[in-house]
């Protein structure tokens, strides 16, 4: 009987990443030290509620370069059976400013008597806000409909996705679709009419495990695929170590031709600390001194839980 939920769990959700539809998500380097931004499952996978903040810079010195605040709180509600999740995700790229808000749950199986192995399916349901000034502009046709309709143009679009999640105490896998159905609220002027949304299909596949390499040193390597319709496919691997249990030292590749370089600090038993700092060997490289990103997370609770090993993902 358990077999066949987990089957049914499965067809679900591939069923859904093939229709799936996906906003273009904040680029973050950090996503995996939390995976709440990247898949709705991953809600409650631990036995206490946890939260972070994250601010990125991306392209520091390019005038009018993206910048992104994200927050994301999650935990259990159901021990072992159900956990709740929110982000929110404020992001700004020239004149173009967005706020994106969503709420998470997700339903968890176990796949063995002592809970070791899970699956989860998570659901997303979201709203985005997205506002262009367009009085910032410089522009040659005065008299284009898009520029004379307002200073500042809004969309506003409803989104639901889903995500499925497997992990163990030192494994993980995901697969997301960050939306599988989205609804423009307001058309821009330029749009056609009654149409579902201008998002773009975007799929999320990862995964990652841990290794003792001796008493004082882990080793996580972890990848993420990205697929975006009329894209081209980016993949990141990933290389970290853990020392004593408290310092991550770690590497990522981009396929995009970016190098990221991080950090993580266990400063407590219920504090993180994290940075990236991102370089290009692009030709945008001669703009830019690369990209930086901060990160903190609270574990809320790890104290009493007590559990005897660090937090790995």
């Amino acid at each position: 009987m358990r077999n066949r939920k987990l089957y049914i769990l499965l067809l679900i959700c591939l069923t859904f990443a093939a229709k799936g539809k996906a906003q273009q998500d904040v680029l973050i380097s950090q996503y995996m030290f939390n995976q709440l931004f990247l898949n709705p499952a991953y809600a409650g996978s631990h036995e206490y509620w946890e939260s972070s903040i994250l601010y990125r810079s991306q392209w520091v010195g390019w005038e009018g370069s993206p910048t992104s605040q994200l927050l994301a709180v999650d935990g259990p509600i159901l021990p072992s059976l159900l956990g709740i999740g929110a982000t929110i995700v404020h992001d700004e790229i020239g004149i173009n400013e967005s706020l994106n808000a969503n709420i998470d749950v997700s339903y968890q199986v176990k796949l063995d008597r002592k809970g070791d192995h899970r699956l989860s399916f998570g659901l997303k349901t979201g709203y985005l806000s997205q506002r262009a000034y367009i009085k910032d502009l410089v522009y040659i046709d005065e008299n284009d409909p898009l520029y004379v309709s307002s200073d500042i143009i809004n969309q506003s679009t409803v989104l639901f996705g889903s995500g499925l999640y497997y992990y163990s105490k030192r494994m993980y896998f995901g697969l997301s679709v960050p939306v599988l159905f989205a609804k423009d609220l307001k058309d821009l002027p330029t749009q056609e009419l009654n149409r579902n949304s201008y998002l773009k299909n975007q799929f999320y596949l990862n995964g990652g495990m841990v290794f003792r390499l001796s008493e004082n040193v882990g080793f996580k390597p972890s990848f993420l695929i990205k697929y975006t319709q009329a894209a081209p496919l980016q993949a990141d691997i990933n290389l970290n170590f853990l020392f004593k249990d408290l310092l991550w030292l770690g590497a990522s590749y981009r396929s995009t031709d970016i190098l990221v370089l991080m950090l993580e600090v266990n400063a407590t038993r219920y504090l993180r600390i994290g940075y990236a700092y991102d370089y290009t060997f692009s030709d945008i490289s001669i703009f830019t001194s690369g990209s930086h990103e901060i990160m903190l997370s609270v574990d809320f609770g790890k104290t009493i839980v007590k559990t005897s090993s660090p937090r790995y993902f």
